[in-house]
């Protein structure tokens, strides 16, 4: 059952890094045009850019117990980048945005859901949880796997 469970997560964090991606790619072409709709798409986005990291690590976590020390840190690895990709594509949309707002009023009231986000979006990417629970475990061969 752990198995099944671990393959369902690691086919789920696939769909939804790609969900994500694509989100931000309707988001920066503009073609989600109701200014409320992109609100609610960046605060989806941010809710799950939140969760994510913790998910990550658990899958890597269960892989481990089950005795899959190579897969783990795999996994682990994996993750790690493909939440680097994720928070590099998210700051870059923060910022252009940010940039576009400070250069025209006009802009900001278009761009007035970013208001919204853009603090939660801060703490985001000043916060290192993601690090502690990605990148230093990708980045750490298990003790276990050195004696193997």
């Amino acid at each position: 059952m752990a198995n099944t469970t671990l393959a369902n997560s690691m086919q789920l964090k696939n769909h939804l890094s790609f969900f994500i991606l694509n989100l931000l790619n309707l988001i920066k072409s503009e073609q989600i045009k109701d200014k409320q709709h992109a609100g609610l798409v960046l605060n989806f986005i941010q809710q799950m850019m939140e969760i994510l990291p913790v998910g990550m690590h658990l899958e890597h976590l269960v892989s481990h117990r089950l005795g899959q020390y190579e897969l783990s840190q795999t996994l682990i690895k994996d993750s790690h980048n493909k939440y680097s990709i994720l928070l590099e594509e998210y700051r870059g949309y923060l910022n252009s945005t940010n940039n576009r707002i400070k250069l025209s009023k006009a802009e900001a009231e278009n761009l007035s859901y970013f208001n919204k986000i853009k603090q939660p979006a801060l703490d985001l990417i000043s916060n290192q949880i993601h690090v502690e629970l990605l990148a230093k475990p990708a980045n750490e061969q298990l003790s276990i796997m050195k004696s193997a």
